[in-house]
């Protein structure tokens, strides 16, 4: 499903003469496990656990696939973040937008950078490897060191993803079970 949505973005892009690369990620279960703690919220309320990163060649193209986006899809209102004209602190530019699926609508978040943003964002100051292994420092503190080990489950759903919803749904239920079963229940119930 998910590698078809890619294939519909990818159509509806070239349309309009903007060459992109389109990947997806499903989110690290401990990434999911950290930001239902910071925001303490459950499982249901994340927009990011599939998301997709398009990588444009400039600026105005990153505006244009955007405007692309929101013409050709259901957009959750309220989810719109231009980090472009308004970068992070340490220089991060994307465009954050949220798209709903049929026929499940499921929340999708879409990033949008140019090669140069996308560059800065792995290698540069908005490096993400730092932004996690800070994050990793703070997620130490709330979770026990045996976290890898509950959440094996989850990883092996995750490495073997291949783009269906189903696969999707198991993931988010195993989690939902980890959560259920484990010490690890510090959020409203799911």
């Amino acid at each position: 499903m998910y590698n078809d949505l890619i294939n519909d973005i990818s159509n509806n892009l070239n349309k309009e003469n903007i060459p992109a690369e389109i990947s997806a990620r499903l989110k690290d279960p401990r990434s999911i496990f950290m930001k239902m703690a910071l925001k303490e919220t459950n499982i249901d309320q994340l927009d990011d656990i599939i998301g997709f990163r398009i990588i444009v060649k400039d600026l105005a193209s990153c505006y244009k696939a955007c405007d692309i986006i929101h013409k050709h899809y259901n957009i959750c209102h309220g989810r719109f973040k231009d980090y472009i004209t308004n970068p992070k602190e340490n220089h991060y530019q994307s465009l954050h937008t949220t798209i709903l699926t049929k026929p499940y609508n499921r929340k999708i978040e879409v990033q949008i950078r140019s090669k140069e943003m996308h560059k800065i964002a792995e290698v540069g100051d908005a490096n993400h490897n730092d932004y996690k292994q800070n994050k990793e420092r703070l997620l130490e503190n709330y979770f026990p060191e045996e976290l890898d080990g509950i959440l094996e489950p989850a990883y092996l759903i995750m490495v073997q993803f291949n783009g269906s919803e189903l696969q999707l749904v198991a993931y988010e239920q195993e989690i939902k079970r980890i959560i259920r079963n484990s010490t690890l229940n510090y959020t409203k119930e799911c």
